[in-house]
């Protein structure tokens, strides 16, 4: 019994490994992000130095779902209200570098854990 494989086989095969690696990556990358934003709107009171009032910030308070750009896997963290960057850089406060400070030295690592998960 003889097998042959191709080259175009291996390449196939190793595409669509590399495909659902870079998918399951960016699941994770997004359940890291949500767990950032649910922090962030849980803490900002206590931690950011604002209450919110009318809820509006908060409520802006969300991520772009991951996407791949080249090689590198995307997402972006924002908050919606044209007022956030006024008060992000107030003394005192954070809308967003909050959760970003809490989260920077463990999300690859949060990340990591997760696509092995998937």
């Amino acid at each position: 019994m003889t097998i042959r494989i191709s080259g175009d086989d291996i390449l196939g095969n190793l595409k669509k490994a590399v495909n659902k690696r870079r998918q399951n990556i960016a699941l994770a990358q997004d359940s890291v992000l949500d767990e950032i934003v649910t922090w962030i709107k849980g803490n900002h009171e206590t931690m950011g130095g604002w209450h919110t009032v009318t809820g509006d910030l908060t409520n802006s308070i969300d991520y772009f779902p991951s996407h791949l750009e080249g090689d590198t896997i995307k997402a972006n963290l924002h908050a919606g209200m044209r007022y956030a960057p006024h008060v992000e850089f107030k003394p005192n406060h954070w809308v967003l570098s909050g959760g970003i400070n809490e989260f920077f030295d463990k999300f690859v690592k949060m990340v990591a854990e997760r696509v092995d998960l998937l």
